[in-house]
């Protein structure tokens, strides 16, 4: 990070710049509704660090790829499962990073103590947040190794999607019908859907927390296998070696 100084525009610039934006608001807010100011400030914060834990390991790969550092890589004894370990850990450092910088901001800049005040709470979230970002950060892997690395794009879109189907900031029941079934099995749903009913009512929604748990340990059992497959399968097919080319 110290020799690319442009990294810490994704890890500081783009998360602190929304905090900003979506404090001021929050301020305004307050004014009308002062329980949704804080839902969507604290919402916020959560749709940065998913983002961050998510695409800062995906795009890493993605640079080993472009660089030609996956090559050299993949001539060591490195396994699959270690290079992806090696990369959500990568990415838990400056996620976490990010998270407590946003959290910090959000007490300090807007007076939202509500984090601090629960804060075993809200670290817990935090957690279920970022094994969510992993294990989808295992499945944007597998399809990118299935669909070659012209979809490399992947790395830092798909999140936008994941998120949007989860209802950050709304109820799940806005959706049309078919939309609230997906929203059901998306991995920050509940998660979101936590922080919206504790800030509105200042109680702990355990059905909320049972579902997040029982998504992110679905998604982890369903993601490794895949990215596992997914490397092998390019191994076999050669897949792999047009990674480099």
């Amino acid at each position: 990070m110290n020799r690319s100084k442009w990294r810490w525009v994704e890890v500081v610039y783009f998360p602190v710049s929304s905090l900003l934006i979506w404090g001021f608001f929050s301020v305004f807010a307050r004014t009308f509704a002062a329980t949704i100011a804080f839902t969507i400030l604290i919402v916020q914060i959560f749709f940065e660090f998913a983002y961050l834990a998510q695409g800062v390991a995906n795009q890493q790969m993605m640079e080993d790829v472009w660089t030609g550092s996956f090559r050299e890589l993949m001539l060591t004894p490195i396994t699959p499962l270690e290079y992806l370990v090696s990369r959500i850990l990568h990415s838990a450092i400056r996620s976490m990073l990010t998270f407590a910088i946003l959290i910090g901001g959000a007490f300090f800049l807007f007076g939202v103590s509500l984090i601090f005040q629960n804060f075993l709470f809200f670290f817990g979230l935090a957690v279920l947040t970022f094994i969510s970002s992993s294990s989808l950060a295992a499945i944007v892997a597998s399809l990118i190794l299935i669909l070659v690395r012209e979809y490399g794009f992947l790395s830092w879109s798909s999140i936008q999607l994941f998120i949007l189907f989860s209802a950050p900031f709304y109820p799940i029941t806005v959706f049309p019908f078919l939309l609230q079934q997906v929203s059901y099995i998306m991995p920050y749903t509940w998660i979101f859907e936590s922080i919206k009913q504790f800030v509105a009512g200042n109680t702990v929604c355990y059905s909320c927390l049972q579902n997040a748990m029982i998504s992110n340990v679905a998604y982890a059992v369903f993601s490794i296998p895949l990215y596992l497959y997914s490397f092998n399968r390019a191994i076999r097919t050669g897949a792999l070696a047009r990674f480099w080319r």
